[in-house]
């Protein structure tokens, strides 16, 4: 390795060790309208906030209706992205949390230098998006969240 890699692993490490990390939570926003699956990811999201971290909500779409109708203001004080039209910074010690739904943003995403972490909602979906002898770590994906 060359200083210039030493020094980018030295500030990615100092990055976790002071939870300045991204983490990125994909939404597939509803609009307005209550959907658990999106309750589940806000409040992933503020537990993470509230604990010191940097979660980021990311959506498909700048025109975005936020969930403060029927969650609560409190839930947009996390910060929100959008996936459409910006550039957004990722390091290696950011990750991505997606619902096993969007399996068509995992393989875009398999080249990406950041940890990859699938939001397994519901096992009913988790081969719904992935092609015949497909597995997630074939994207990168080598951490599941499940709730029960």
């Amino acid at each position: 390795m060359n200083q210039e890699q030493i020094t980018k692993l030295e500030l990615s490490i100092e990055n976790m060790k002071n939870k300045k990390s991204r983490i990125y939570l994909i939404d597939q926003g509803t609009k307005g309208n209550a959907k658990a699956s999106i309750s589940y990811i806000y409040r992933l999201a503020m537990s993470l906030l509230n604990a010191g971290y940097n979660p980021i909500i990311l959506h498909e779409t700048p025109e975005y209706t936020g969930v403060s109708g029927w969650l609560g203001d409190e839930y947009m004080k996390i910060p929100h992205k959008s996936i459409e039209g910006q550039n957004l910074e990722i390091s290696p010690e950011d990750l991505i949390v997606i619902p096993e739904l969007y399996g068509f943003v995992m393989s875009q995403i398999t080249n990406l230098p950041c940890g990859k972490i699938v939001l397994c909602q519901s096992y009913d979906h988790i081969l719904e998006t992935l092609q015949p002898g497909q597995s997630w770590s074939d994207l990168g994906f080598l951490k599941c969240i499940y709730d029960n």
